[in-house]
């Protein structure tokens, strides 16, 4: 059992990060192809749900504070970017040796776009998330933070204008977006699969987490309780090991795991057979970890097999996914609460000095990145000659292997 230092306050409820852990657990598992979680992609699905769940809670909390949405968007940066941005620094470095400068030409865009918050937009125009493609990616991942930092930045201001002045329509509003986003993304999920980095599309999962909060603050809801809790949680177990990327991919089968978590959220109250699970104290020190561990386990995973040239065995896939936990153990400590604390309602870094050390952190990097491949070819001095043939390997779209 490891121990994680508990920042949180008098409203944190565990069972979130019980369902945190479960949701990065699936990520994980299907990332590194592992006990047939095919479909656990969809624990994506599960965290877009839950942070609108979160962040409308917390919005909903401090909206009397004073400069309670630039507080609210402080914390968000403060939440994200720092153990991001050092993911992207050290991917940067890991790709500077590594990788072919075919390769480290595409991971530089990447780099620049994760760092800007928009790398859902790149990825949207590169290869499908489940072609071979992604095996050189290592920041792919990051659509999802991207996502989410634009849901932050929208669902702030929705909130300040919308929900807060129309306080009595609140769930009629919810129950608009869920229905306008939801039929928009069915729409175009079978037209496109660009739609799987798209925002807007995305909205939807967002909202039912936010409407799963108002529902909550408004009934007692008593008859929603363990049964409720089994059957979703069995619901979701099953759809992420049936489902595959062999399937057409639409928002049908995302919908399925995000009505799911919809009825958990609002059964949690109500909990008391299966608190064994919902207060797992590993489950949850698992989801207090989970940003990290996200952040963490894809990088690993794509350049230790980009080093060796060819697939992994289980055994490999348990070790790595071992570390990672560590290695997200000690970002959660040294990371995440370092930029996040406060010490004498004062934040470690304050935010002139947080905001400075941001903004340099972000130009440095795109920078580097700008140049990326022009360092690497110095540093290497790899020839015209093999500079001649990459650039033919790069033009040969049929080129379809392993490291394309």
């Amino acid at each position: 059992m490891f121990k994680t230092q508990n920042i949180v306050d008098k409203n944190y409820i565990q069972e979130i990060d019980c369902l945190r852990a479960i949701a990065v657990v699936l990520v994980v598992f299907f990332h590194y192809e592992i006990f047939n979680f095919t479909g656990g992609f969809l624990g994506v699905d599960i965290f877009f749900v839950l942070s609108g769940y979160l962040i409308t809670k917390i919005l909903s909390e401090t909206k009397k504070e004073k400069f309670w949405l630039i507080n609210f968007y402080n914390k968000r940066l403060r939440r994200i970017l720092p153990a991001l941005l050092i993911v992207i620094i050290l991917s940067l470095i890991f790709s500077f040796y590594q990788f072919t400068p075919f390769h480290l030409e595409r991971f530089a865009k990447s780099i620049i776009t994760s760092t800007l918050g928009i790398s859902n937009f790149f990825f949207w125009q590169e290869s499908g998330y489940f072609d071979y493609s992604k095996f050189s990616k290592p920041l792919l991942h990051t659509w999802s933070l991207s996502v989410e930092l634009q849901l932050y930045l929208f669902w702030g201001i929705f909130f300040n204008f919308f929900l807060i002045k129309l306080k009595k329509f609140e769930v009629l509003i919810l129950s608009l977006i869920i229905t306008i986003s939801l039929f928009f993304s069915i729409i175009y999920s079978g037209r496109s699969p660009g739609f799987f980095y798209f925002t807007g599309f995305r909205l939807y999962e967002f909202a039912f987490g936010s409407l799963a909060f108002v529902i909550r603050q408004k009934y007692s809801l008593k008859f929603l309780g363990d049964i409720t809790f089994l059957v979703f949680f069995v619901i979701i177990l099953i759809t992420s090991q049936i489902v595959n990327a062999t399937y057409d991919y639409n928002s049908f089968l995302s919908l399925i795991v995000v009505i799911a978590s919809f009825f958990i959220l609002l059964s949690l109250k109500n909990i008391y057979f299966f608190r064994f699970i919902t207060k797992n104290k590993f489950l949850t020190s698992l989801g207090r970890i989970s940003y990290s561990l996200y952040l963490i386990h894809w990088p690993i995973l794509i350049f230790y097999q980009y080093s060796l040239g060819t697939n992994l065995d289980n055994s490999d896939k348990l070790i790595l996914i071992l570390i990672s936990i560590f290695l997200s153990y000690f970002s959660f400590q040294y990371i995440e609460i370092l930029f996040r604390k406060k010490i004498n309602d004062t934040f470690f870094l304050e935010n002139k000095k947080f905001f400075l050390v941001l903004m340099i952190s972000i130009f440095s990097i795109i920078l580097v990145s700008s140049n990326l491949t022009n360092l690497q070819n110095n540093y290497k001095k790899i020839s015209k000659e093999q500079l001649d043939i990459l650039d033919q390997i790069k033009l040969d779209k049929n080129n379809r292997d392993f490291m394309k």
